[in-house]
């Protein structure tokens, strides 16, 4: 080979090898960075799910027909692409998108299997309650048919699903939910005894009394339906509590409120006294009060009017009386012109209404009667004189009932003497008894 042609070879190779050695450097080195993977959304709108699962993908957010979004993933398949929606990681279908070389996206995990499970409601309407028992658990909403909520936990038996809704937790009866990844969910301890006793208003307008008692107890405000308060107490049967409304305790019928965990609430010893009260409304325009369970003898007292209710604190043994506590203050009623709440026959007998019962009582029946320390006419000392309609306490009678031995005071103390009988109305003149003079 001559030297010049040795040159010119020489030449050749250098110029070759200055041209390729970048470009073999280049992929040589496999440093270079992968073309990123655009979905564009290739129908009118389309939901944007946290796990990709049609029945049980969250939708997280919606994008539209011609916007494009990063694609960060897609499931083994290929079937759903993970989009990076302005910082929103979710799932799409990839039948409504267009994404050239989605199955180059890396793989990712499905939602489930990194913790994320999912419930759909499969009944018309679902109560979500605060403990996983129908009877116990308090209802705090209700969730519908069709909707998706995200699962937080599980009972121990996975009955029950602790699903948030919408930022609160509650739980549902699983029967009522697809949830085929219960069990992936943490199971989650649960006491009854830690949960406040809560009551709900069901009923359109409730009264709240002073005291668990439909007919005595006075009422000091109203509730409306839906309204929801701390149960403070309850009566022995359950069938008042008594509830805190706003820092003021009052009593309403267990009938009218949801109160599951009402058995819960302490007992009330001042509820089980006042719901064994006996109540009387007054069922007349105008009711005498007396001292003493006796139209003819007694005194009156006060005065009662139609609509007032008082307790009742004692009856006669036939109960045609009732003993009223009127403002503190006893005072005797007839039965027949109110209306008692439970029977005044519960009303425990007065010993003092049966010594009443045992007194006779006579009225002047003349415009003035002598009465006389004897019964003898005329030689009878004169005591006083009685005015017609004044009403005295008979205490005997002679042989033939011509004279009667009177308390002319009133059931005063030594007032005693004796007018003609004939000049006294005396209603049970045959019950009274003969008393010898001397």
């Amino acid at each position: 080979m001559t030297p010049v042609l040795r040159i010119a070879i020489t030449v050749t190779i250098l110029l070759i090898a200055t041209t390729a050695g970048p470009l073999a450097a280049q992929e040589a080195s496999g440093d270079e960075t992968p073309a990123e993977i655009t979905a564009v959304v290739a129908t009118g709108r389309l939901n944007v799910r946290d796990t990709p699962v049609y029945l049980l993908g969250r939708i997280v957010t919606q994008i539209d027909r011609g916007e494009s979004y990063p694609v960060v993933g897609r499931n083994l398949e290929g079937t759903w692409a993970q989009l990076d929606v302005d910082g929103i990681l979710g799932w799409v279908n990839a039948r409504h998108i267009v994404a050239a070389g989605l199955q180059e996206a890396p793989f990712s995990a499905s939602a489930a299997a990194v913790g994320i499970v999912n419930a759909r409601v499969q009944t018309g309407r679902l109560n979500v309650r605060d403990f996983p028992h129908h009877e116990f658990g308090f209802v705090l909403t209700r969730v519908y048919n069709n909707t998706i909520w995200p699962v937080t936990g599980r009972n121990a038996d996975s009955t029950w699903a602790q699903v948030d809704i919408n930022g609160t937790s509650g739980w549902v009866n699983a029967r009522y939910l697809l949830v085929p990844d219960l069990m992936v969910a943490p199971a989650v301890d649960t006491d009854l005894s830690d949960l406040p006793v809560n009551a709900r208003v069901d009923t359109g307008r409730l009264n709240v009394r002073n005291i668990p008692n439909f007919f005595g107890g006075e009422v000091v405000t109203k509730l409306w339906r839906g309204e929801v308060y701390p149960v403070l107490a309850r009566n022995f049967d359950g069938s008042w509590a008594q509830l805190d409304i706003d820092g003021e305790p009052g009593w309403v019928n267990a009938s009218y409120i949801e109160a599951p965990r009402l058995e819960l609430a302490p007992l009330s010893v001042d509820a089980q006294a006042a719901q064994d009260m006996i109540f009387a409304r007054v069922n007349t325009g105008r009711l005498n009060a007396r001292d003493i369970p006796d139209l003819l003898g007694s005194v009156v007292v006060t005065r009662l009017w139609r609509g007032e209710i008082h307790p009742v604190a004692g009856r006669d043994l036939g109960s045609d009386w009732a003993q009223l506590d009127i403002d503190g203050t006893t005072a005797w009623v007839r039965a027949a012109l109110i209306q008692t709440s439970p029977d005044l026959e519960f009303a425990p007998l007065s010993v003092e209404a049966q010594a009443a019962h045992e007194m006779i009582f006579a009225r002047v029946d003349v415009s003035r009667l002598n009465v006389r320390a004897r019964p003898v006419y005329p030689d009878g000392e004169i005591l006083t004189q009685l005015s017609r309609d004044q009403v005295v306490t008979v205490l005997g009678r002679d042989a033939n009932s011509n004279w009667i031995k009177i308390d002319y005071d009133h059931r005063g103390e030594g007032a005693t003497g004796w007018v003609n009988g004939r000049y006294l109305y005396i209603p049970r003149r045959n019950e009274v008894t003969v008393t010898l003079y001397g």
